[in-house]
């Protein structure tokens, strides 16, 4: 990941003059043997807290960074185009699904928006980047079960020729 939305997030706030970003890291429980890194982002001032959980320390903070920086945009402080761009180049460095080529992480890309493009040195808007998971088969199941129970609970609209009743009642 880029450290390119931390410097940015630094700069934009110290123009508008909101204080000084400070970052603390902690390392969190050993998941599955990978230790991972919480990143908080505090401003003085502000009520948001930026999140960031990643496998290194800068990557976490990178992501926390990102997450004040929506909170900002949420907030209507920011807006959307003034947020540098997301490139396929800067996701490469975290490999979190243990995938070993960024050609994948192209694909996924031209996959979530419909893009044209094949080199990593496509710009991706920061804002959207769909997730990428593929349902299990315990999710279609349950799909498959709420469409079932969705269809029988239906309204009977001939209850009037049997007098009003219904296999409920």
């Amino acid at each position: 990941m880029s450290d390119e939305i931390r410097g940015w997030l630094y700069g934009w706030l110290g123009k508008r003059k909101l204080g000084t970003p400070s970052y603390s890291t902690t390392p969190l429980a050993n998941c599955g043997g990978k230790t991972r890194f919480r990143c908080e982002l505090r401003i003085p001032g502000q009520h948001h807290v930026g999140l960031g959980i990643s496998v290194n320390k800068k990557d976490a903070a990178t992501n926390a960074a990102r997450d004040f920086a929506h909170f900002l945009i949420r907030q209507k402080l920011l807006d959307p185009t003034e947020l540098p761009k997301l490139t396929a180049s800067m996701l490469e460095a975290t490999n979190s699904f243990g995938r070993n080529s960024a050609l994948e992480d192209n694909i996924l890309l031209n996959k979530s928006e419909g893009n044209s493009c094949t080199t990593t040195d496509v710009s991706v808007d920061m804002q959207f980047i769909p997730s990428s998971r593929i349902k299990t088969e315990h999710q279609r199941y349950i799909e498959q079960k709420a469409e079932e129970i969705a269809l029988s609970e239906s309204v009977d609209l001939r209850t009037h020729i049997h007098g009003g009743w219904t296999a409920d009642n």
